[in-house]
């Protein structure tokens, strides 16, 4: 490939395009993001970090830029997933338990949790 002179346009073919790789998986996710959760109302960010750094050549009278070290990050940003909490309770060993189906209530039953209790009552009976 030949030398190609920075720009914004040419920025995606650094590194064998892996710059445009990481900023399409990067808008990707948070396009991913908006879609599973849209009625949350904040900002999702893509950043692209750039260092530049000057390698200077000191073997003459007058130190000149030989090189330029580049280096690149592609970073998101996105609301944290988590949830509002549940409730758990310890039992008489300390250890906590809770409820899959029912977070704020771990001491209640669903219809299928009656259910299979009543089954389980039926067949100790029946032994």
């Amino acid at each position: 490939m030949p030398k190609e002179t920075l720009t914004i346009d040419s920025m995606g073919n650094i590194d064998a395009g892996s710059l445009r790789i990481a900023v399409n998986n990067a808008l990707k996710l948070l396009t991913q993001d908006l879609s599973d959760r849209p009625v949350l109302d904040k900002p999702r960010t893509l950043i692209l970090k750039i260092d530049m750094k000057p390698i200077v050549d000191t073997n003459s009278n007058a130190p000149a830029l030989d090189s330029v070290d580049f280096a690149w990050n592609v970073m998101t940003k996105a609301p944290a997933i988590g949830s509002t909490g549940g409730l758990m309770k310890p039992n008489h060993e300390g250890l906590l338990y809770f409820h899959s189906d029912l977070p704020d209530a771990p001491d209640d039953e669903t219809i299928m949790d009656q259910a299979a209790r009543k089954r389980r009552d039926r067949g100790e009976r029946n032994q």
